[in-house]
């Protein structure tokens, strides 16, 4: 009886060490290349084969690459010392198609990596930056918003809700405003809005909108700039400096790490590697 009682027992620990196991095999993967779309867009032109933001496409299967050659970009004549002193994203005047990003462009003066998670019915349900190079774990964004202020979600739940179950969002008709309100500070413009139809092109040259790309279906789009010389001239040598220094003191300090930029192609590999994983 001794030896059958010391038999159970082993066999329940290893019963119980394999379900522990088994649970920290990281998060699941999903293959939704019929059910979403991942669609990206760069401002501006594609860039050029020398260019960091180039993507080599063989690595992004599912990935819909779009780009905006009609946005036109206008800096001002000034001085080296001026463009130091005031930053260069002062010196930049945007014009050209589409006109939604245009006026987008005006106001922040570059697209740093912007995700939305849009539902079935074309809303945008949730909203994040990929600014630099986190685990899709670590992101989080806002899903909704009230008189108080936002509410954020990570951003694995909302592609859990929104995207794999198929959840939707409630539904603000009001159209996307870039005017700057007096509660403005502490609110997304986008959540709960839909996108307006915006004229792209694919990587390859042709004709194509948003819509088309999304399909009716869920997706996960990105906006971000183009060229990675053209992101650089687009912010401020003070914001750049200031920036750096204040990661430094958090890393000397030991409140955090230096983190580096991340480029759009990295995001979109994360998402290739969890949710469009090909079987």
């Amino acid at each position: 009886m001794r030896r059958v009682s010391v038999l159970r027992i082993f066999v329940l620990a290893l019963v119980i060490l394999t379900v522990a196991l088994a649970g920290c095999g990281g998060p699941k993967v999903y293959n939704l290349e019929n059910q979403a779309a991942l669609i990206g867009v760069g401002a501006g032109a594609a860039p050029g084969a020398d260019d960091p933001f180039t993507f080599n496409m063989d690595a992004f299967p599912s990935l819909k690459l779009n780009y905006t050659p009609g946005i036109l970009v206008k800096e001002q004549e000034v001085s080296d010392r001026t463009k130091y002193l005031a930053g260069d994203a002062l010196s930049k005047e945007f014009s050209g198609t589409p006109q939604f990003m245009v006026d987008w462009l005006q106001e922040t003066q570059k697209l740093t990596n912007v995700i939305f998670i849009i539902d079935k019915n074309g809303t945008i349900a949730w909203t994040g930056n990929f600014l630099y190079r986190l685990d899709l774990d670590e992101l989080d964004g806002v899903v909704t918003q009230g008189l108080t202020g936002v509410k954020r979600m990570p951003f694995r739940e909302a592609m859990e809700k929104f995207v794999v179950k198929g959840d939707t969002t409630k539904y603000d008709s009001k159209p996307i405003s870039f005017e700057k309100g007096f509660f403005s500070g502490n609110r997304s413009i986008f959540i709960h809005k839909r996108l307006p139809e915006i004229d792209i092109k694919k990587a390859d040259g042709t004709a194509t909108t948003l819509e088309k790309q999304r399909g009716d279906k869920p997706a996960v789009v990105m906006f971000f700039m183009a060229s990675g010389k053209q992101e650089r001239s687009l912010s401020g040598d003070i914001d750049k400096v200031s920036d750096m220094a204040a990661r430094w003191s958090d890393a000397i300090k030991g409140t955090g790490s230096v983190k580096e930029e991340a480029r759009p192609q990295e995001f979109f590999q994360l998402m290739q590697n969890s949710y469009f994983v090909k079987q």
